[in-house]
């Protein structure tokens, strides 16, 4: 991490998702194109969901009730693929990081388990302007848009698609304002997240 990133930093153009409430379903379409309003790209959510396929996502599990039917993850046999043509119909590429185990639970390579590798890309995209999205870091493993930082990486900020959602999720104090991520004391941390860190085109990987 670079001596000049700022300690603390809050992107406040990316604008809430618009959720279930917009009749938003697929939480990666709706998460991507807060961030690509805050980059300023005129791409709608329905655009979004063909490019990427996710509009086509739901499958169904052989064996048994699987609540991840609608993942945008079973769409393809590489599961980052929807995730790479979003961003590549919009000029944009991307970096993915997994932890090991998802990696091999998906027969893909490598695999990252040092949480300060996953906070020092995050800063290090945040800091520069571009928002990131993360799986699994509040509520259901489903996607969060990260717009912000404290403490160099030790708190981040975000909007989770579940706010305001108290008829799923009534154990939740969510409200309208960005999500702060809890204390270290608290949070759960990044097990299971999976971070994609959106960049203009042409730019170095951060």
């Amino acid at each position: 991490m670079s001596e000049n990133t700022p300690e603390s930093k809050t992107l406040t153009n990316v604008p809430k998702p618009g959720g279930f409430q917009a009749f938003h379903w697929c939480p990666f379409s709706d998460g991507f194109h807060s961030c690509l309003t805050a980059l300023g790209e005129d791409v709608s959510y329905d655009f979004l969901l063909g490019v990427s396929g996710s509009a086509w996502r739901l499958r169904w599990h052989a064996d048994r009730w699987d609540l991840g039917n609608v993942g945008i993850m079973h769409t393809a046999e590489d599961a980052t693929e929807p995730f790479r043509r979003a961003f590549e119909a919009v000029g944009y590429g991307c970096e993915i990081l997994s932890r090991a185990a998802w990696a091999a639970d998906h027969d893909l390579p490598g695999g990252e388990e040092d949480e300060g590798v996953w906070r020092a890309r995050l800063v290090a995209s945040l800091a520069a302007g571009r928002p990131a999205i993360a799986l699994g870091v509040i509520g259901p493993p489903e996607p969060t848009v990260l717009a912000g930082y404290e403490g160099r990486g030790e708190s981040l900020i975000g909007w989770s698609l579940f706010q305001q959602d108290k008829e799923c999720f009534p154990e939740q104090d969510f409200d309208a304002a960005l999500l702060r991520e809890a204390s270290a004391a608290e949070r759960k941390g990044l097990a299971s997240l999976e971070k994609i860190v959106a960049k203009r085109k042409g730019e170095a990987e951060p």
